[in-house]
This record gives C-alpha cells, structure tokens and sequence, in this order.
C-alpha cells in the first residue's frame, strides 16, 4: 500500500527521501496552507465566538492539489510539519482539506525532531492524533494578534502615519527600546575619580616586578569611586601625601573559583551568541538554522540534517548525544575534560512554562565536526554550525578552575590601602573549546605565594584620573532578546520576527549594531502607552503567554481567554477613537523666527518624525530639522556644507536626514533637486576614484559602498577607515566594536587590530 508524508519544506523533504522506502511518497506544503485573509479582520467578533476565517492562500492551490492527488492513492497519511504550535495549525489545515475531498484515509500526525533517518523511523514509530490543543493556543495567539493589529493599525493611521502598525509583543519590544532611549537622554553624568597606582615588588630570586592596583580605603574608609564625597582638589592633596609615603605588603590572600560549562543553546541563547560573536541578526540565524536543519549537501553523504529543531527553550539533552559526546571529549582531551552528570545545570526558567518538547539545539551527528563539512557548507552556515557544535560538546565539558589572587599594599597606619587582583587559570576546562574572554594571568601562582610583608615594595607611580557616570546601555538584538526572554514576553520563536518588524516599519534604526528609536517609532510607543495601557504593560504581556500555554496544556478556552480580553479592549479603543491626539495635524507653535520671512516655526509631523516649518506654510516652504537638550530647549540643526560642488548646478551640497539616513541635497532645492549619497570622507581603496559613501540594504540595514557602483563594486558592513594596516598595508582598516576590544579599527584582511586614538581618527575616542 503507498503511504504519504507530508512536511513543510521542500528542502526537508529531499533530505528525507533517502531513508524512506519505495512505497512513501513525499510532499512538501511549503509553509502555511491557509491564513486570515488581508482585506478583513477575518475574526468573528460580532458573534462573539471569535472563530477565524481561514482561507486557502493564494497560489498554494496548486500545491494543495497535488497532495489531495498523492491522498487519493494512499493508505496511510502522515502530516509532519515542524514540531511546533504553527506546524501544528499546519497540520490540521491539511488534514481540513484532506478529509473535505478524500474519504476513509488514515491520517496521522508525526514529529520529527531531527531530520535524520533516526529521527524518522522515531516519529513514523510514533504516530499519533493532531494535538487540537496545541492548535488552539496557536489559533488564540493569532486571533489575538489580529484583533490588535487590525483594530489599532487604522487608528494609526488616522493619528500619526499611513502604513504604520501596532502588534501586541513587537508595540511592547518597541517600549522596551524607547523607554531605554529616554533614560539615556535624562541621564545626567557625574564626575568621578580613580586612584590607580604601579608598585614595584622585589623578591630574591627574581627580578622586579610591577603590579597595578587601584585604591580601595583612604583615611581609614572604604574607597568607592563612584560613590566618594571626596573633591578634586581633595585627592590631589592625598595624592601628594602617599606618593612621599612609604609602603609595604599589608595582606596577601587566594580563593578558588570555578565556572560551570554552559548549558546547551535554545532559540534565545542562539540567537544572543549569534549576534555578539558572528554578529548576525536574529532573523537571519533563524533561516541559517533552518537551513542545517532541513538538511544539505555533504558529498558522499548526500544531504543530511545537521542541527536538531532549532525552536526550543528546552536544555534537556538525549541520552545518545551525551553517550556520543562522553566519547569524543575522552578521545580529544582526556577524562579530566569530561563534565559530571550530577553537575547542577543551573536555575529553571521563572518566567514562563518552558516547553521541553524539543530537546536543546545540537549537532545530530558530533562526527561531522566543523572542520569536516567545511567544504560543503557557506561561509555564514558553517559559523553557524560551529557555534552550535562547540557549544554542545563545551555543555558535557568540565568546569574550569581559577585561583584569584590579591595583595593589599598599605602604608605605615595602614589607613590608606591599595589592592592589586590577578586571576589565573588552574585548569581549564570546557575553556579549552568555548572561551569568551581572556583569562590567562601574566604572573604564575608561585610569584605570589613568595610574597610576604618583609617584600621590598616601592610605589612607581600614583595619578588621579578622571571619569564620568556612563548612562544605561542602547539594546542591541542581543541585549533586547535577553530582556525579552527574562520578562516573559514572546516565545523563542517569535524574537527573530518581532525584532525584525520593528526594525524593517523603521520604528527603529540600527545604527552599529545599537537599537535606536526614530522618532516616529517612539512617537508610536507614546501613544500606545498613553491609550493601551494594558496591550503595553510587560507584566501582562507575559501573562498573556502564561495563558496561552494554559490553553494547550487543556487548562483554559480559547474562547474564554479571547472573551476575557475583547471585552476589556473594545472600551479602551472607542475611548483612544476619541482621545488620542493627531499628529499629522498637530501644530506646536516656536519662539524660533524663520529667518526668510520673519514668521514663527511650528513643531510639524512629516515621513521622518518631527519638524520645524515656517507657519505661513505653504506660502513660505522653509523647513528645518531640530533636537532638544536635556531641558526640553529646542536647537536648530543647520545643516552641513559638503566640499565639493553641486554637479549639476555648481551650488553647495548639504547634509540632510531622510527616512533613510543621511543625504547630501543641492541648496536650490526644490529648483535643483540634486541628491548624492553621503560620502564619509574616504577614498574608495578598490577603484581609487569614487568616494565611499553610506548605503542602507533592502532589508534597512546600513553599509557602505563605492559611489561608482557598478562600475566598482567596494563594499563593506563595517565603517571603513583611510588608515593602512600596520601589519600588512592593506590600504584601509573598518571600525569596529568588542566586548573585548571596545572601538577599534581591524585590518579585514590580516585581522590586525589597534585601538582607535585620537592619532588615528583625528578627534577624542570613544
């Protein structure tokens, strides 16, 4: 008899057509079959049953033709879409549309957690019903999304912008970021100031050595910079004092310190690791997983799964992967490498049920090390992959163990103490394979335990430098993913979607690698915050999600929840109808003169947020961009001259700011309408005649390029600098930023790295 499985992709399905027999037919659906449809809501809220009007999408007809054909033939049925709460809505509209034209089939649904021929023979092993629970959460988070985003988007647009949106977790993402940016902007730095000080210790059988300390007790007090009364002048007195006198060894100690392996990746972990080391978006290593999931080509092995499912918040690893990688480290490193099964594995997640469906994220097979499918992987897949597998085999690793040293260096009455920390590296551990910062001491243990009060000590140096309070961090995607994941919004698999959403709406802009709102995207979050109190508070967004899993745990109804929320809703969006305020009408009046014709500037809303226009508008059309200070205080931004000339006219070029960045615009606009992208003042190192100028991507993100594309094609993600390499003379280095590093400049050919001085970039360094 011939049996038919069906899964989502093409590529799983060539993948895993090899391991099945000759009388299984294969098909894929190619995503969803069936959606809401666009020109309604779709939603019956009049009814109150909150029943969702599904359509068969567009252009899948011929698709879903094809598998009724295949159906027909069949005995068995098996839908096999991912093993998730949207594979499985998948799978029931397949089974819908199945049971509607073909009669009498068995239909069964199976789960395929890697797409292996292990993991195929285990789901066909274990065939079971659709889970209708499990659809109905998915159907109630859509339903949600939908009233949301239908209802408030036309409010929106009415209010602020045509083609905005509001989404019930990406509005709440968005808050996070814009609240973030206001703390930054009301943040008032403080001054304060360090003591750093270089002793020189002599032992006897070596030679001197130096070692740096930092105050941590003046006058008998604990020394906490950020938090001393202590004046300028006042240190500088003390200063004068303990450089005269003199110093011995108070106290040396040593404790022992250990760090546990990480714990294998799940979707939120991946994504953070992803874009702090290989610096890739949440949604583009969401389609990489997807990628080594599914399958590819690995030569004589044809095309094999390489990564089990990539969306999970679940670090539960299988028997058989531990057993594979128990073996591997023993191989490599030796049973002193190999982690304890008792080791604890740290906290449960707080904040949410995790779904332990899925195992953690790993390699399926640990023999196909990275170096092995290396020739048969892209450069962007196989940093992915290696990421993946390191951190799988660093999980079953042992812990590494420190020793931290400090020595306490004091003068004679001892009020005044200067500490000196040294961490060093015991054992490595895990460290070995998965390190992520530098840990290695310079000094070995033995230095310091022959240190003692009778060693000569004499301080080399002591200076005052000074400092100022920084303000909280911009999020990056990583950053925003963790704050996410640890208020309970979202689930893993919606961070790389609601990131990108609000990125690609231009609500906000990436600007290296830092989440900053335009002003239309905080504008947008204000007025949310202001009218939909509850759809933007944190606590009951993740409630929302608590809820969610209730109803396909069969704890809670969808229409329950759906009535419980609706209700609740409609008040506060009839009173929004009336209350929000119009931006695209709102006109705050200036004591700011326009200089062409003597009237006053008005606040306006245009495309890119916020604007001063001359009140006689449209008679007189004079315009400028503006920001305020920390007080509120409106200041004109006059825009720049640009050197050269108005290849068209001969006039000034001057820098403007548009929905997509920086421009240069002719000054007679709008009689010359001339606009060139804006150059950042280095020579193309490629072609040597264009100038290398800003560029943003299809997908919003900015780069920069050559301006005689396509005659040259130069590009570059990271901001290229006319510095040659040290090292190799390759004509120009890029900028970039590290936790390890910060702010300096790396040859993208040799790799060397400097840091970015004010020798080197011509102006004060980050």
């Amino acid at each position: 008899m011939r049996k038919l499985i069906v899964v989502e992709s093409p590529t799983k399905a060539r993948t895993l057509k090899k391991y099945l027999p000759k009388q299984f037919d294969i098909l894929a659906s190619v995503g969803h079959i069936k959606n809401l449809p666009k020109s309604k809501i779709g939603v019956d809220i009049e009814q109150g049953s909150f029943e969702p009007e599904y359509k068969l999408i567009p252009g899948k007809r011929k698709v879903v033709n094809e598998i009724l054909e295949k159906a027909k033939d069949a005995d068995t049925i098996y839908l096999a879409p991912d093993p998730d709460r949207e594979g499985e809505a998948i799978a029931a509209h397949l089974c819908e549309e199945i049971q509607k034209k073909v009669k009498g089939k068995k239909i069964f649904r199976i789960l395929m957690h890697e797409i292996t021929k292990k993991g195929m023979a285990a789901a066909l092993d274990n065939p079971h019903d659709i889970d209708y629970k499990r659809y109905e959460s998915q159907q109630a988070r859509r339903v949600l999304d939908r009233i949301v985003g239908y209802l408030i988007s036309p409010l929106l647009w009415e209010k602020v912008k045509m083609g905005t949106s509001a989404g019930r977790v990406q509005s709440v993402a968005l808050r996070l970021a814009s609240e973030r940016e206001k703390e930054i902007k009301a943040f008032q730095s403080k001054d304060y100031y360090k003591l750093p000080a270089q002793f020189q210790v002599s032992l006897n059988t070596e030679s001197p050595e130096s070692l740096d300390a930092e105050l941590t007790q003046c006058n008998g007090e604990k020394f906490t910079p950020k938090d001393s009364e202590l004046s300028l002048e006042t240190l500088k007195q003390k200063a004068d004092v303990l450089r005269k006198a003199p110093w011995h060894i108070h106290e040396t100690s040593s404790k022992n310190r250990t760090r546990s392996a990480p714990k294998p990746f799940i979707t939120s972990t991946l994504q953070m690791d992803a874009s702090s080391k290989v610096r890739y978006s949440p949604k583009k290593t969401m389609m990489l997983a997807q990628q080594l999931y599914e399958g590819v080509e690995l030569g004589e092995h044809g095309t094999q799964g390489l990564i089990t499912y990539m969306r999970t918040d679940s670090t539960r690893v299988s028997q058989d992967a531990k057993d594979a990688a128990k073996s591997f480290i023993l191989d490599t490193w030796g049973k002193d490498y190999l982690g304890s099964s008792a080791a604890p594995k740290g906290p449960a997640k707080k904040s949410s049920k995790v779904q332990d469906a899925h195992e953690a994220i790993r390699p399926v097979d640990i023999a196909f090390t990275p170096d092995k499918v290396k020739p048969f992987l892209a450069k962007d897949q196989l940093a992915l992959y290696t990421l993946i597998w390191k951190r799988f085999i660093a999980s079953q690793m042992s812990q590494a163990k420190f020793l931290i040293w400090q020595v306490q260096f004091s003068t004679a009455d001892k009020k005044d103490i200067f500490t000196h920390s040294q961490q060093s590296v015991v054992f490595d551990g895990f460290l070995i394979l998965w390190q992520d910062d530098e840990t290695d001491s310079i000094l070995s243990a033995e230095f310091y335990k022959q240190l003692t009060a009778k060693t000569p000590v004499q301080l080399n140096s002591l200076e005052i430098t000074e400092h100022k309070t920084e303000p909280p961090p911009r999020y990056n995607e990583a950053s925003l993913i963790k704050e996410l994941e640890k208020r309970g919004i979202g689930r893993p698999s919606t961070y790389a979607s609601i990131i990108s959403t609000i990125i690609d709406r231009k609500y906000i802009d990436k600007v290296k690698a830092k989440l900053i709102p335009t002003s239309l995207g905080t504008a947008i979050s204000d007025l949310l915050a202001e009218h939909f109190t509850q759809i933007m508070s944190y606590d009951f967004t993740a409630n929302m999600e608590t809820k969610l899993d209730m109803i396909e745990e069969g704890e809670l109804g969808r229409k329950e929840l759906l009535t419980e929320f609706y209700t609740d809703f409609q008040i506060v969006l009839e009173k929004a109808k009336k209350e929000m305020k119009n931006l695209k009408a709102q006109e705050i009046p200036t004591d700011l003169t326009c200089e062409q014709c003597d009237a006053h500037f008005n606040i306006r809303w245009g495309k890119s947020g916020e604007f001063l226009s001359c009140s006689s508008y449209p008679k007189c059309r004079n315009a400028k961009n503006f920001e305020k200070d920390e007080n509120g205080k409106i200041h004109i931004i006059e825009p720049k001259a640009f050197g050269k000339p108005c290849p068209t006219c001969s006039k000034r070029l001057l820098e403007r700011f548009g929905r997509y960045g920086r421009y240069l615009a002719c000054e007679d606009y709008p009689e010359c309408k001339t606009t060139l992208p804006f150059p950042i003042g280095v020579d193309c190192p490629k072609c040597s005649k264009g100038d290398v100028v800003e560029r943003r991507s299809k997908q919003g993100r900015f780069f920069y390029g050559c301006n005689q594309y396509p005659d040259c094609d130069f590009a570059s993600w990271q901001k290229p600098n006319a510095k040659p390499c040290p090292e190799c003379a390759n004509p120009y280095m890029v900028e970039k930023e590290t936790k390890k590093l910060g702010y300096h400049l790396a040859c993208p050919s040799c790799k060397h790295t400097i840091p970015i001085t004010d020798e080197v970039n011509g102006e004060t360094s980050s």
